[in-house]
């Protein structure tokens, strides 16, 4: 989990910002060394990287953070910290009033259903528009807590946990249907922060180096992965952890797509950087109907951080991290625009499922001293 406290940011306007016209980054001289070459990392419709024949669609993030405006959000729904329906837990509260956890993360089902992760208070709460109810709530005295969450096409919800007193141990995932009812579990070989995706399918990432997507759920059911091989994973991991060494990709037997409607995101990061990892250029496929639109996401000013995706139509939405509060600059074939949000996080959420969309629609999931909220925000032009 990662808390940034920033300085207080008065909203001063409303409205997108398009990009401005750029160029691309000055050759270097003979005497600077060559940039390594860059590794596809998270999601993609096959393990190679875009044809010669994609054209990259350059973006400059330092230039963009600079015009970038502020928006309000066009509908805040507010959660009292507390443990009543529609109240979330916060615990390990500082003295100063901040610090502390709050809920872990969210999702958005198809038809606008919100389902948060209460972690602290141990359930899934669930938001239909009008109306908070706990979905499912988790014993106590269970080994497991739940850290991770996705809405899944289906209407089932997939909860992931990890193994109470042991953080890099496997995850265990349940899918929970509309009655608050667990109708399947087990183990899958995912470990530390994920960030867990909802399809026609559930989806991980791996927190390997590079990380990468593998399938969790099938057919409505939690994808069968042998139990020797869920050890073997867990062991090598957690030896490559103890070590200080950067896990290494393990050769599982499942496909890295992330393409379950027909359209595929694929992110290529520089050489040797985990995702939100400021400075190396950040390439963005997105494939729909078979015709790729690329982004070539440059920030030479080291002004951003903890970059998060959606696909979004045929383009994508991502959201940095910055001094000013949340950059979400907006892709399209047709324009690319871009706003600012003030950064709340008062309480820790998690690293990953804060930041979701769904239709033209975007939810974020912050903190502040007086309980959690849900921004949404317009994407249509």
């Amino acid at each position: 989990m990662l808390v940034v406290v920033l300085a207080s940011c008065s909203a001063t306007a409303d409205t997108n910002v398009d990009v401005p016209s750029m160029t691309e980054r000055p050759e270097t001289s003979s005497s600077e060394s060559t940039a390594p070459p860059v590794p596809t990392v998270t999601t993609a419709t096959s393990t190679t990287t875009p044809g010669p024949n994609v054209v990259f669609t350059p973006v400059d993030l330092a230039v963009l953070l600079k015009s970038a405006q502020y928006r309000e959000p066009d509908n805040v729904t507010q959660l009292p910290w507390g443990s009543d329906s529609g109240e979330v837990a916060r615990e390990g509260l500082q003295a100063s009033g901040f610090g502390g956890y709050g809920p872990c993360c969210l999702d958005v089902f198809p038809d606008g259903t919100v389902v948060i992760l209460d972690s602290m208070n141990l359930r899934v709460q669930r938001y239909d528009g009008q109306d908070w109810s706990v979905l499912h709530q988790f014993d106590r005295d269970q080994p497991l807590r739940p850290d991770g969450i996705a809405a899944l096409d289906s209407g089932l919800t997939m909860v992931a946990s990890f193994p109470l007193n042991d953080s890099l141990g496997h995850r265990t995932l349940q899918l929970i249907d509309a009655n608050g009812n667990v109708v399947d579990e087990g183990p899958v070989p995912i470990f530390i922060n994920s960030n867990w995706y909802g399809g026609e399918n559930g989806w991980a990432s791996m927190d390997f180096l590079p990380p990468r997507w593998v399938k969790v759920t099938e057919s409505g059911e939690v994808k069968n992965y042998p139990t020797t091989e869920v050890a073997d994973l867990e062991r090598a991991a957690k030896e490559r952890w103890e070590a200080m060494e950067p896990p290494i990709p393990p050769d599982l037997p499942t496909t890295i797509l992330r393409d379950d409607a027909g359209t595929s995101l694929q992110v290529v990061l520089g050489e040797g950087r985990y995702t939100g990892d400021p400075s190396p250029p950040i390439e963005v496929t997105v494939t729909a109907a078979g015709t790729p639109s690329a982004w070539r996401f440059i920030d030479y000013e080291s002004a951003t951080g903890g970059a998060q995706f959606e696909a979004y139509g045929t383009g994508v939405v991502g959201l940095w991290i910055t001094d000013r509060g949340n950059l979400i600059v907006a892709a399209t074939p047709e324009r690319t625009s871009a706003f600012l949000t003030v950064r709340d996080q008062v309480a820790e959420t998690g690293t990953y499922n804060t930041f979701r969309v769904t239709g033209a629609t975007l939810y974020l999931l912050q903190t502040d001293q007086h309980g959690a909220r849900i921004e949404t925000y317009s994407l249509s032009p």
